[in-house]
C-alpha cells in the first residue's frame, strides 16, 4: 500500500511511504536481512550504474544524462536498514544531484519503506528522524 507523496512547498523535498504485507514473518525477516546486508549498497550501485542507468536517462527525456550513481549505507534508528542513493542528473543544461534516502523496517509480517527525496539541498535530518519515528510507532 502506498501513501500519497508529500511535497515541500518549494518542491525541493518529497516523502513516499509504502507498507508491504509479507506471506509470513519469516519472509519479512528475510527481506529485512537482505536490506541490512553490508553488500546491498554495492550490489545496488552496480545494478543502477548498469542497465538501470539507461532507463533513468530515457525517462528524463532527450538529452538527459546521469553521472555515476552512488549508493551508501545511511545512519538509521535501531531495527531499521537505510541507504542513500545519489543520482547526478543533467537535463536541458541544468545539473543537480537527486538524493534518495530509503529507510526500511519490519514488524511481524509488515514491512515499511519510507523514501526521502531531495532535489539539490539536503533533506532536513531532524524531519527525516521524526517521520521515521512516527512510521515505526504506527506500524
Amino acid at each position: 500500500m502506498n501513501s500519497p507523496n508529500f511535497h515541500s512547498h518549494d518542491g525541493n523535498f518529497e516523502v513516499d511511504d509504502c507498507v508491504s504485507i509479507f506471506a509470513s514473518t519469516k519472509v519479512a525477516k528475510a527481506q529485512m536481512a537482505a536490506m541490512s546486508n553490508a553488500r546491498t549498497p554495492m550490489c545496488m550501485a552496480t545494478l543502477m550504474n548498469g542497465p538501470h542507468k539507461g532507463q533513468i536517462e530515457s525517462s528524463g527525456g532527450k538529452g538527459t544524462t546521469v553521472g555515476t550513481i552512488s549508493v551508501t549505507r545511511a545512519t538509521s534508528p535501531r531495527g531499521t536498514a537505510a541507504f542513500t542513493v545519489g543520482l547526478p542528473i543533467t537535463s536541458q543544461g541544468v545539473s543537480l544531484t537527486v538524493n534518495l534516502t530509503i529507510v526500511s523496517f519490519i514488524k511481524r509480517q509488515l514491512g515499511q519503506q519510507i523514501t526521502f527525496y531531495s532535489y539539490g539541498p539536503t533533506f532536513p535530518a531532524t524531519l527525516e528522524t521524526h517521520l521515521t519515528s512516527v512510521g515505526i510507532s504506527r506500524l
